[in-house]
């Protein structure tokens, strides 16, 4: 099916697509023409949890948003690299690591961040965190009780 009846048939849903036909536009730059819809959910956490069931058995899926538009361009960024994390209470978490390009934060534009993503916690619609790389550009303040310390 056409992406723009798609669209049209599901305005307001997240939208699961399988069997994808793209228009490569550049070398990071495709976009989405057709595919074969999947799943339809008004729940983002639900289409997401399916989304990788299906990445999980290897099918090459995406899915779009409430507000993806007509035009539907994706970005394809190649990853840096796999991370296993390692928590203080033994738990580990395998992430990739990559550069999102920018970051705004309270209206400041903060480029080249190195940000982990992966299933941290998928239930509360965590899947990725930033880190030493972004922390590292500024002056923090950690306000103890008792205590303070500048990082």
């Amino acid at each position: 099916m056409q992406w723009s009846e798609i669209r049209k048939q599901y305005s307001n849903k997240f939208v699961l697509l399988g069997e994808i036909v793209e228009e490569k536009m550049s070398e990071t730059h495709s976009k989405i023409l057709e595919g074969t819809v999947l799943k339809i959910s008004d729940n983002g956490k639900e289409i997401r949890q399916v989304y990788q069931e299906y990445k999980h058995k290897g099918r090459e899926v995406l899915y779009s948003l409430t507000s993806t538009p007509e035009e539907f361009i994706v970005e394809n960024i190649p990853y840096k690299i796999v991370k296993r994390l390692f928590g203080i209470g033994g738990g580990t978490q395998e992430v990739v690591s990559q550069n999102v390009g920018k970051v705004i934060i309270g209206g400041k534009e903060l480029n080249n961040i190195e940000i982990e993503f992966g299933d941290i916690h998928a239930e509360l619609g965590i899947n990725g965190f930033v880190g030493n790389d972004l922390l590292s550009r500024f002056s923090i303040l950690i306000d103890y009780p008792k205590s303070r310390d500048t990082i």
